[in-house]
Parts: structure tokens; C-alpha cells; sequence
């Protein structure tokens, strides 16, 4: 009896364990088939099998998880409802509204976010304007993604922000994310890098004018002995423009052989000891005729 007590026992826990499983299978293939939209599942005689407060359980521990997700990124994102209405937002975005007293105490949740951009005034409205555009043509459907990049500066830093809108569903837009992301060091940067650019292009300038003014030739060059400048007589002599010669070696502007290793080796050589090199050599000009020249190739000096 003990025994047939055991193998019952067994029998039942696996049938148990079947029906477990055929539940569990079910109710994954009903949350795909209904959207989680269905509250119970009832048999012919009325009895229900799928209840509502465990499927309630599902969706807010689904919702939980992806409120945890938001909340931890560095982004302030807002969701939208169909009629740019602001349903819910993110901790960053919370934070972000209190630090810069942007909203009303509830970081703008129920407000229409179109209408915030509409009503803007002063030197925001351009971007504010740019922004209501992004968001009506995502849900309208025209675009799925739209994306703004906007300066919001504070008294104290200037900072830009990247906005990008996307809609919540594809196929019918039925709201959209709104996601606000920094990009203040980045833009510092380009704007440091422009401005270096116009600095170097401005000494350029000077150096051009200084060299070109000068009636002795004069040209400069990079470690691997290439052009990296020749004034404007150097140029008439060879009958050349700037950008024939700049990135070239001597022999690739018709230098002898000879000559052109022998110059090569003397830049190479002021690289390696950092002073002057000093000699005198014949050339031949572009009509034929022969010229001689003492030239001096000096460091160029800098901090390293």
C-alpha cells in the first residue's frame, strides 16, 4: 500500500506539473493574442481560469521594469498621448524641471506640451517653434522619427540639448517619446575646434603675406621631407601653383636626383639635431637658364 501510495503520489505531482505548464503556455499565448487586454478566460460553464489580478501583476511588474529602465538614463523623456499631452515623464526629466524652475510642481504632467512650445516668447521662440514641428509630424504620422538639436542656455553655462521625437506606434501614431539629451560638451568642442581653425587659418594668412612679400625664396616642410609651403616668387620660378607642390618631395617637382637627396637628407638631418643647415647649390630655371642660390633650413621651434 505504501508502495501504491508513492506511485500515486508521483503521478499526480506530474499531472500537476502538465497542467502547470499547459496554463502557464496558455496564458504567454493569450497576453500575445489580446495585447494583455483580456481580464479572465472562462470555460463553458462560466468557471474563470485566467483572473485579472494576476495579469494585473504581469503588466505592473512589466511597467515597473521599464519605469526603472527610463529612470536610469542620463536623458530627460517625456511620453505623450496622441494630443501632445505630457503623461508621463522620467526622473531626469523631473530633476531637470525643478533645477531650472521650468513647470509648474508636477513637472508639467497633463499639460500640453504643443501648447508649452506655442506660447513661448522671446529670444526660445525660434526653437520652441522648430520643436512643435518635430512633434506634430510624428503624431500625425508624416515622420516616424524627428530629431532638433537647440542652445538652452542658464545664467551661469551654455549648454545645448539634442531632441529627438519618436512615435510611440509606427503603424498608427497614438503619441510619442520626447527625449531631451545633452550635448553641451560636445557642441564645446566643435566651437573650440572652429574656433582654433579660424585662428590657425587667420596665422596662415599672416604667414602667406609675410613670405610671399619677401623677394628671397622660402618654403617650409613637414618631417618626411614634403612641401608643406612655398611663397609666391619660390612658385614663379618653377613656374608652379601652391597645390602642385604642397604634399611632394623634391623629386616630384623636377628636382635632379642628386640634388633632390641631397636636400632630403639635410631636412631630415635639421629634425634630428635642431639647427641650421647651411649650403649653396645650382638650379635651373624654367627657361633654360642657370641660377645659383645659398639657402638656410632652420628648425621650426615649438614648446615639445
Amino acid at each position: 500500500m505504501k508502495h501504491d501510495a508513492t506511485a500515486s503520489t508521483t503521478a499526480m505531482e506530474a499531472e500537476i506539473a502538465a497542467v502547470i505548464a499547459t496554463l502557464v503556455a496558455a496564458g504567454e499565448k493569450l497576453r500575445a493574442l489580446t495585447h494583455g487586454e483580456v481580464d479572465t478566460v472562462a470555460g463553458p460553464e462560466g468557471r474563470a481560469y485566467l483572473l485579472h489580478d494576476a495579469q494585473a501583476f504581469l503588466r505592473e511588474r512589466e511597467v515597473a521594469r521599464n519605469v526603472a529602465i527610463l529612470n536610469s538614463l542620463p536623458a530627460n523623456i517625456a511620453l505623450l498621448d496622441s494630443a501632445g499631452v505630457i503623461v508621463s515623464v522620467n526622473e531626469a526629466w523631473r530633476g531637470f524641471a525643478a533645477a531650472n524652475q521650468l513647470h509648474a510642481p508636477g513637472a508639467a504632467l497633463g499639460q500640453n506640451y504643443l501648447a508649452i512650445c506655442d506660447q513661448a516668447v522671446g529670444a526660445d521662440s525660434a526653437e520652441s517653434a522648430s520643436a512643435a514641428q518635430a512633434i506634430r509630424s510624428v503624431l500625425s504620422g508624416t515622420e516616424t522619427l524627428a530629431t532638433l538639436e537647440y542652445p538652452c542656455h542658464s545664467p551661469t553655462e551654455q549648454r545645448w540639448f539634442l531632441m529627438s521625437v519618436t512615435a510611440v506606434d509606427r503603424e498608427a501614431p497614438r503619441g510619442a517619446v520626447v527625449m531631451h539629451l545633452d550635448i553641451s560638451e560636445r557642441r564645446r568642442a566643435e566651437l573650440a575646434l572652429a574656433a582654433l581653425s579660424l585662428e590657425t587659418e587667420r596665422r596662415e594668412r599672416i604667414l602667406d603675406t609675410t613670405f610671399s612679400s619677401m623677394s628671397d625664396f622660402a618654403y617650409m616642410f613637414d618631417r618626411d621631407g614634403r612641401f608643406l609651403f612655398a611663397n609666391q616668387p619660390l612658385l614663379d620660378v618653377w613656374g608652379m601653383q601652391i597645390d602642385q607642390v604642397v604634399g611632394r618631395e623634391f623629386h616630384e617637382i623636377g628636382y635632379p636626383f642628386d640634388l633632390a637627396e641631397r636636400l632630403n637628407r639635410q631636412v631630415m638631418q635639421v629634425y634630428a639635431n635642431g639647427e641650421n643647415v647651411t649650403d649653396v647649390t645650382d638650379f635651373v630655371r624654367r627657361d633654360g637658364t642657370l641660377g645659383h642660390y645659398e639657402y638656410i633650413l632652420s628648425p621650426v621651434l615649438a614648446p615639445d
